[in-house]
Order: structure tokens, then C-alpha cells, then sequence
């Protein structure tokens, strides 16, 4: 079985918990065991190498600027009560200082446990390496409009390169191709893979009897195999049903519930926040209380969006739903990654 692994899908491993994590070293062995061909470009190794500092900020920020205090009133100050409490803050202080150290450490050293499980997945990989030909059928592409693209400001050919790269490899027998980007899906469903792509791919390999696969994300595409389904991201799959579920919200105080339930998450991968900006703009539950409080701090403050490439549709739908300024809803769903 052939497999090609997306750039994003490798950024969302900083978004996963230590314990799916651990279920991935279940995918890592099988690539370096060659029962699973894993195959990779210079393209997605740049772009990952590109990304992963912006990637890992954007949750290490919150965490490095916290500090532990308070300012009591005046008539508390002679409280022995206060005096312990200041010394536990203090101490808490000498611990989250002590974390934010070992952090920087372990990220400047490539030391995660995401660092290392893409460290062994890119070294047993098969890289597919990007020719001449390659790069120019990459430009034509990109030129006269050709999928796969980006449609907003990331302007540039790089998913055109590592398309090219599996279309023109001739040893790839069945393709399953992991990519949150819109550049690879349908237009009509995100689930499905883009139909101009589908027909190319069949088209050009059909002497070959060779097949194509799309997932938006791991957890799907273990479910679509037997033998992988002993992976298994539950932390991830929670995260999946919980957001299910909130897209089909049917009132007003089931949203609320949803979003109780959401923040109680710190992460979100790059599909997940695809997801939720959808149910956002589609649920007409969610549209419609979508300035209470709640909802407008988690899609405002507690989600980011720099990484997403927005339709200028779905732009106008989220303007008409949040009465920001202008500046501010630039900064939140217009900068890109």
C-alpha cells in the first residue's frame, strides 16, 4: 500500500496527545518495516521545516506568558492564609519557569515526541525527487489554473509539485493521499477528493490499474483499512464526535453545551478547525447566536484561523455573522499562515 502524507497532516502531530501519539509509532514501524510505503518530496519537507516553529507557537504563547498572581485588598495582607498563598504562587511561578525551559529546550533540539515520530517517518520514507520536468509541468499547471491550488493570498506551486510528483512516479501502486487542504477535495463535499484530480490520476495510471484514496485525516484513513484499525487516536476520535455532534446542533442551548464542552480542548488540528468554521457558517443554530458571548470568544480568541485558506464566500459569511472591525477580522481570518 502506497501512502502520501501531507505537509498539514504532519504539523497536526503538535496538536495531538502524548497518547495518540504513541498509537503512531504503530504507523512509524510499519513504514520502516516496509509494510506500508510512506512516500515524501522536497516540497513537504521545506514546508514542514517552514511551519513548525509558527505551528508550535501558536499554543506555546499562551503557556509562556501565563504567570501565577493577584492583587488583594489591603485587609487581607495580614492574613496568614495570604502569606501561604504567596508562597505557593511564587513556587508555582519557579515551576512554570522551570517548564517554559525544558519547552524551549526540547523545541530548539527537535526533541517533541512529534519531532521525533516525523523525524523517523521522513528518514524511512521513499522520496520522490522533483525533476526538471517536474517543476515545469508544476508551473504549467499552476499557470492555466489546473488543481491543486490555493484560491486565497498562499499564492505558489507547491502542491502542485508534490502532485506532479506522485502522478509522474510510476511505482506507486495504490495511492492514499492525506490532506486537509481544499486544494485536494471537492468543492461540493471537503470528504471528497477533488474530481478533476480523480480523473487525471485515472487517466494517466488507467494502463496500470491503479487507484486513488483521499482522507482529510489519520483517523479515517485507519478506519478505511482492517489492519490499521488497531491504531487508534482516541483522543483525536473524542475531539471528531464532538464536533460531529456540534455541527448538528438543533437549539440554542445545545450550541451553548457544544462550546461548554470544546474549550475544555487546548487543541485543534488544522481539519477539526476546518470543521468548525463550517458548522459555524452552515448550522443556522450556530449562525444565529453566533455574537453570544461563548461563541464569539472560541472562533475569536480560543481558535486560530491564519493557517486556513477561506473562500471569499465563506469571508463574506463570516463578516455578516461578526460585527468586528474590519482590522481585526483580517487579523483573525485573512492572514495566512
Amino acid at each position: 500500500m502506497d501512502l502520501f502524507i501531507d505537509t498539514n497532516i504532519y504539523l497536526s502531530f503538535y496538536d495531538f496527545s502524548n497518547r495518540d501519539l504513541h498509537e503512531l509509532e504503530t504507523l512509524s514501524h510499519l513504514v520502516s518495516n516496509k509494510e506500508l510505503k510512506l512516500y515524501i518530496t522536497q516540497q513537504v519537507k521545506d514546508e514542514y521545516l517552514r511551519n513548525r516553529e509558527s505551528k508550535i507557537y501558536q499554543t506555546f504563547k499562551d503557556i509562556q506568558d501565563q504567570k501565577f498572581g493577584f492583587k488583594p485588598p489591603r485587609y487581607c495582607l495580614e492574613s496568614p492564609h495570604y502569606k501561604e498563598l504567596c508562597e505557593n504562587l511564587n513556587e508555582a511561578n519557579k515551576h512554570h519557569d522551570s517548564l517554559i525551559s525544558e519547552m524551549k529546550d526540547l523545541i530548539s533540539n527537535k526533541g517533541l515526541k512529534a519531532d521525533i515520530l516525523i523525524k523517523n517517518l521522513f528518514e524511512n520514507s521513499i522520496e520522490i525527487k522533483i525533476t526538471d520536468e517536474i517543476y515545469n509541468l508544476a508551473i504549467k499547471r499552476e499557470a492555466i489554473g489546473n488543481p491543486p491550488r490555493k484560491t486565497k493570498n498562499n499564492k505558489g506551486i507547491g502542491d502542485a509539485l508534490n502532485w506532479e510528483c506522485l502522478l509522474q512516479y510510476n511505482d506507486i501502486q495504490t495511492l492514499n493521499l492525506i490532506s486537509v487542504d481544499s486544494d485536494y477535495s471537492s468543492s461540493f463535499d471537503k470528504n471528497h477528493f477533488n474530481e478533476f484530480l480523480k480523473q487525471e490520476w485515472d487517466s494517466e495510471k488507467v494502463w496500470q490499474s491503479k487507484s486513488v484514496s483521499f482522507y482529510r485525516d489519520l483517523v479515517n484513513f485507519f478506519n478505511s483499512e482492517e489492519k490499521f484499525k488497531t491504531i487508534n487516536l482516541t483522543d483525536e476520535k473524542s475531539k471528531d464526535d464532538l464536533i460531529s455532534s456540534f455541527s448538528k446542533s438543533e437549539n440554542f442551548s445545545q450550541t451553548h453545551q457544544f462550546i461548554s464542552k470544546l474549550t475544555k480542548y487546548s487543541n485543534f488540528t488544522k481539519k477539526q478547525r476546518y470543521d468548525l468554521l463550517d458548522a459555524l457558517i452552515s448550522n443556522g443554530q450556530i449562525y444565529a447566536i453566533a455574537n453570544d458571548p461563548d461563541i464569539t470568544d472560541f472562533y475569536l480568541n480560543y481558535l486560530d484561523f491564519r493557517d486556513i485558506d477561506i473562500s471569499e464566500d465563506d469571508l463574506d459569511s463570516l463578516r455578516s455573522i461578526f460585527n468586528i472591525p474590519s482590522d481585526r477580522f483580517i487579523e483573525v481570518f485573512e492572514i495566512p499562515f
